[in-house]
């Protein structure tokens, strides 16, 4: 197409098709929202205590029973660090020495025997189990936390 000026211009352009890309990305979107939806189904399913911690030990979800265990709602306990928890009744010396030590060698513990004097429960023997997860890509860390065994001990 000639200009005032006598010049010749051209105009090219090109067409994509985002439909496929789009697609895909809501189907990505689609699995990553039933897996997360599978994982908080089988954190709830769980009978015994469970409670799931992101690599800042914040808690990212937890089980009812624990919440029925602990005598405690989700608004007290998700998002919050563990050691924090019930006004740091969850601040116990052995845990800590297991979730900041071994599983930042190790990917599990099992069986670690913790009892504690938790207010307002009274003293508990906890058998503990946990898990380290970090994703394929390594950018995401969970820890599972289970207590298999919680009874009250008894007392002299």
């Amino acid at each position: 197409m000639p200009t005032p000026r006598g010049r010749v211009t051209r105009l090219v352009g090109t067409t994509l098709d985002i439909t496929e890309s789009r697609a895909a990305e809501r189907l990505k979107l689609g699995v990553v929202q039933l897996a997360r939806e599978l994982a908080e189904g089988i954190v709830d399913a769980v009978s015994e205590p469970l409670i799931v911690l992101d690599g800042a030990l914040q808690v990212v979800s937890a089980s009812r029973s624990f919440y029925a265990h602990f005598q405690v709602t989700a608004e007290e306990t998700v998002g919050r660090k563990i050691y924090a928890l019930g006004n740091g009744q969850w601040d116990i010396p052995a845990l800590r020495e297991l979730i900041e030590n071994i599983l930042a060698h190790d990917h599990a513990f099992e069986g670690y025997v913790v009892e504690h004097d938790f207010p307002g429960l009274g003293p508990r023997r906890m058998v503990l189990n946990a898990r380290r997860i970090v994703t394929a890509v390594g950018n995401t860390e969970l820890i599972l936390l289970a207590m298999v065994a919680i009874e009250p001990m008894e007392t002299p």
